[in-house]
């Protein structure tokens, strides 16, 4: 096959191709044949460490979670009013960081 592919080699790319997968075997079956440690040749991945548990409760039901998004609202759309009477410096800090993480999380 080497001698082949020298003779009828248009492209050298695939002559080197050939030549190193040659190589290749050959240092290969030799390496089989001294009874070599192949582990370089075949690595076993490593077992992650992570272990991943999955929970199948959902934390809250559907009309718990709309019971409590109804009342954030509720108490954003207060702030706003009061924004609309008397201005945004007469909200206190705790409406105005409730404020900002409303926004934040739209």
């Amino acid at each position: 096959i080497i001698i082949l592919n020298l003779l009828g080699i248009e492209n050298p790319a695939v002559y080197l191709a050939h030549a190193s997968a040659a190589l290749f075997g050959a240092f290969y079956g030799w390496s089989l044949k001294m009874k070599w440690d192949k582990s370089w040749l075949f690595k076993k991945r490593k077992k992650s460490k992570m272990h991943v548990a999955y929970k199948n409760e959902r934390p809250l039901s559907d009309e718990q979670y709309n019971a409590i998004r109804a009342e954030k609202q509720k108490k954003i759309d207060k702030i706003l009013e009061k924004i609309s009477k008397s201005g945004y410096d007469s909200l206190t800090k705790d409406e105005k960081e409730l404020l900002f993480k409303a926004g934040n999380n739209s």
